[in-house]
């Protein structure tokens, strides 16, 4: 049997349409098992999409590693990989955008198939009441994983309704009344506040800040606006100043001299 012709990411296999599922055999007549490509153009409208690659259990198949690149084929820059065998990988994407996808062997087994599973997401509707979920930290320091919108439907089986991209990692954020979203980008330099419109969508960065460390805040349901500070201004003194709508932030700054920083997280202000 000859060698598979996709060894590189100028051979790279196309894959056209989605959902898919392709077997090969990536060995050889002479018992030697092979790394191989696959390569697909996201759909217009994808955000993220899932690469399962299978080569048989542990000790029996050659058990590849996904990783995952963007063009051009002569020159494949990584930008994602799964430091494990057999596992799935669930990756953002751009539509019409080129990817490329490397299947590291990791033993010569003969015979070894790969079983190839690729799927893309597709949006549903957003019903109010649905439930936001984002990443608590960053792999790299960036916004690795999107905002998940999950059902709140039991009926459902809480199923994910949406992906936002670009998102900010963390674990701090509160919403007005009207919907405008804040919350602190714990991995983006130099740490600010950001504000989203009630469609999620990024409007700027807030800027009035001179603290460090962990951004800490909460909505004023009457005044519809944030209160925000951050543990590194002084956890018994902090500071604190009040933020509009539109994301502006008052000239005023407040001192919390009971409880600090702590009191702010622990309170929503009615």
């Amino acid at each position: 049997m000859p060698a598979p012709t996709n060894l590189d990411a100028l051979t790279a296999i196309d894959i056209p349409a989605f959902p898919a599922t392709i077997v090969q055999d990536v060995t050889d007549g002479l018992g030697t098992t092979y790394t191989v490509w696959y390569k697909f153009t996201a759909p217009a409208a994808a955000k993220v999409m899932s690469i399962f690659a299978f080569g048989g259990a542990t000790g029996v198949g050659y058990q590849p590693v996904i990783a995952g690149f963007l063009g051009p084929a002569s020159a494949p820059v990584q930008i994602t990989t799964i430091a494990a065998e057999n596992r799935p990988i669930f990756t953002q994407v751009e539509g019409g955008v080129e990817y490329f996808f490397r299947f590291t062997k990791n033993a010569n087994v003969t015979p070894s198939e790969l079983t190839l599973k690729v799927a893309v997401f597709n949006s549903s509707p957003i019903p109010v009441g649905a439930i936001a979920i984002s990443a608590d930290q960053s792999v790299t320091g960036g916004n690795d994983f999107p905002l998940c919108i999950v059902s709140a439907v039991n009926g459902d089986n809480y199923n994910v309704l949406d992906y936002i991209l670009d998102y900010p990692a963390g674990e701090e954020g509160d919403v007005l009344p009207t919907g405008e979203i804040l919350v602190w980008a714990s991995f983006i330099s130099p740490y600010n506040f950001q504000l989203y419109s009630s469609a999620v969508e990024y409007v700027q960065d807030v800027s009035g800040f001179t603290g460090t460390g962990q951004g800490k805040l909460r909505t004023c349901n009457a005044g519809n606006c944030w209160y925000a500070g951050f543990v590194g201004d002084g956890i018994t003194a902090a500071r604190v100043k009040r933020i509009d709508s539109t994301g502006v932030a008052g000239v005023t700054t407040f001192t919390l001299t009971t409880g600090g920083i702590s009191a702010l997280a622990a309170n929503i202000f009615i």
